[in-house]
Parts: C-alpha cells; sequence; structure tokens
C-alpha cells in the first residue's frame, strides 16, 4: 500500500503541474500578443494627416467687432502596409500670425498665439483644429494680420510610415492663411457742396455723395422734399420721397433730368452693406438746396415790327424794367444795352430783351 500510494502521487502531481503550466503558458502568450505592436500584422488601418483641407473664412471686422474662432479643417488618410505604428497620430498644432501673409513652419517671422496636441482620427476624414477667438490679436484699422497653424509631431520628427499617404515631414504648415482686418468707424459720406439758384423750369446740376467708410460696402437712395429744409439726419425718412432708380437715384450720383418749379432740397440715405455690413441705414452729412426763382412778366417791345436801313439806327423800348438786350443775328441788326438798333446788312433780325430766364 506504501509503495502504490508512492508511486501514485508524483504521477498526479506531475499531471497536475503539466496542466498549469499549458494555462500559464497559453496566458503569457495571449498577453504577450495583446501586447505586441501591430507591426507586420496590417490588420488596423492607420490615419495621417495628408494635408490642409480648408482654413475658415478670412474676417473683415466691424470697427467695434471683435474675431471669431478660426479652424483648419485637414484631410485624413489610411494604409494598411506593414511597418505602421498605431491607428492615430499625435501632433502638436501651434498657431502663428504676422503681417507679411508668409508662412514658415517654424513661425519664423511669426507671434505665437496659441499651441495644443490633438490627434488624426481613425473614424473620420477629416480632422479640425481650432484657434479660440481669445486668442486672436485684433489687428489696428489699416492693417491686416494673417493668421496660421503649424503642425509637429514631437517623435518622430520624421514619419517614414505610411508616406505613400500621409505627410512625410514635420514641422508643417500649408502656404495660405487667414487674414484678420478691422474697418474703420462708419462714415456715411457727405453731399458734395453746390447749392443752386435756378429759374423756373430749369433742371438742377447732379449731385453727389463720396466718403462713405467703414463698412463692406454702401447702398445709396436720393430723396427730395419740396420746399428750403434743414438737412436731415439720423434714419427717419418722414416727409420725403424717394426719387426711385432712374437717372442714378439709387446710386452715390443723382442727375436730374426734368426741370423743376419749386424750390426743392435733395438729400441721400445710405446704407451699409456687404461683408461685413457695420452700422444702419443713415443719412449722410449736408444736402443740395436748389431754390428756384419764378419767371418774371415781360411786356412786349415796342414797336412791335421795326425795320431799319442799313447804316441807320431806330431806338426800340420795353415797359419792364431791367433786362439785356440781344440781337439774333449780329450779322444783320446790332442792337446796344439802351435798345438802339443798327441796320449792317439787308436780311431780317429778331431783338429781344432778356429777363433772367425769359426773353
Amino acid at each position: 500500500m506504501f509503495f502504490m500510494r508512492k508511486s501514485y502521487l508524483p504521477g498526479l502531481l506531475t499531471r497536475v503541474i503539466k496542466s498549469k503550466s499549458v494555462k500559464l503558458f497559453a496566458g503569457i502568450f495571449i498577453f504577450l500578443m495583446a501586447m505586441m505592436p501591430e507591426t507586420g500584422w496590417a490588420a488596423t488601418p492607420n490615419y495621417y494627416i495628408t494635408g490642409l483641407n480648408a482654413y475658415s473664412a478670412n474676417q473683415p471686422l466691424c470697427n467695434t467687432s471683435t474675431p471669431s474662432n478660426i479652424t483648419a479643417t485637414f484631410n485624413v488618410s489610411s494604409c494598411n502596409s506593414s511597418g505602421n505604428g498605431s491607428n492615430t497620430q499625435t501632433y502638436t498644432v501651434t498657431w502663428y500670425y504676422n503681417t507679411t501673409g508668409v508662412t514658415s513652419n517654424t513661425g519664423a517671422g511669426s507671434t505665437q498665439v496659441q499651441q495644443n496636441t490633438a490627434q488624426s482620427s481613425g473614424t473620420v476624414s477629416t480632422v479640425t483644429y481650432t484657434l479660440n477667438a481669445a486668442n486672436i490679436v485684433s489687428p489696428p484699422v489699416g492693417t491686416t494680420y494673417y493668421y496660421y497653424c503649424v503642425l509637429s509631431a514631437p517623435n518622430p520628427t520624421t514619419i517614414s510610415l505610411c508616406t505613400a499617404n500621409g505627410i512625410a515631414t514635420f514641422p508643417y504648415t500649408a502656404a495660405s492663411s487667414v487674414t484678420v482686418q478691422k474697418l474703420a468707424a462708419v462714415n456715411y459720406g457727405t453731399v458734395s457742396s453746390g447749392d443752386q439758384s435756378i429759374c423756373s423750369g430749369v433742371t438742377p446740376n447732379s449731385m453727389s455723395v463720396t466718403g462713405a467708410t467703414g463698412s463692406g460696402s454702401f447702398n445709396y437712395q436720393w430723396y427730395s422734399q419740396t420746399g428750403l429744409v434743414s438737412c436731415p439726419s439720423g434714419s427717419s425718412i418722414v416727409g420725403w420721397t424717394s426719387l426711385g432708380a432712374t437717372n442714378g437715384a439709387n446710386t452715390s450720383t443723382y442727375t436730374p433730368v426734368i426741370g423743376i418749379s419749386n424750390s426743392t432740397t435733395y438729400a441721400v440715405l445710405v446704407t451699409p452693406s456687404g461683408a461685413p455690413t457695420c452700422g444702419t441705414a443713415t443719412w449722410s452729412t449736408n444736402c443740395r438746396k436748389v431754390t428756384v426763382n419764378p419767371l418774371p412778366s415781360v411786356a412786349s417791345i415796342t414797336p412791335a415790327t421795326p425795320s431799319v436801313c442799313v447804316g441807320n439806327t431806330t431806338a426800340l423800348s420795353d415797359a419792364t424794367a431791367g433786362g439785356s438786350w440781344s440781337s439774333s443775328d449780329n450779322s444783320k441788326a446790332t442792337i446796344d444795352a439802351f435798345g438802339v438798333a443798327t441796320g449792317v446788312a439787308v436780311g431780317g433780325a429778331n431783338n429781344y430783351v432778356y429777363y433772367g430766364g425769359r426773353w
């Protein structure tokens, strides 16, 4: 009995030990496989940035506005070739700005404003990095700042894997950038001086507004009001009549084509538009005032049908005070300032007296 027990126990122990050894070995093998990189397996695609897709839009700013976030979207591609590392790539994203528009993968000649790290993603075709608005320096009026980002991979600085699809060398930046500009304060322009005094029925001169600045662009609308009134201000159009869209009435220069019989004041409402649109519809500074003088009542010239021999004179008269004498054909007859007509040659000539707008 003793011999048989001694012989049995070692065999059982051996089988137990072997069984545990197999399990231990299998566990170690599974563990090691889990810890092994994907090198040579090519089972999981690796994702690398392939280049800039697009920056967000340029930012022309109203004088009182502040910049908004700037984004840079990069294309991402994958490959399954052997030798790949992990299926994401970590990058350092550094944002810069300068006044030249020249981008540099080292930030040379530029000012750094933000830096953070990010990863390409294995689930999307693009990846977007953001420069926060709080870190954007707003330029002074008349100056343009150019913002761009630089991608760098700390380890390694040169990527030799997946180079057929991805960026091979870091740091990397695109040649393009995002501009930030600040416009001057809004100025609604000034109607050029040139008030007129005309006779009834005469057409006023053209009129213009110049100097509107501080918005992407401007729209114009000319208005009129009967009488000589104060130039308008603010934005109310009560009492004013739009001149429509003909003869330049909806541009910066209006050219009347019809004579007027009443004194009239002209003004233009300027409406900011374009990108950016800064301000609201406001009357420009100044206006054009046109004074209309009524035509005089003129008596007839006597004699009504005068005649004079060549070299002789005859006196004409008019009961209306003022005015100036004129001949329609000085080669036939002339007339002086006192209404004395002189015959020059055989033929006919009409003599007139002119009263500020009426013969």
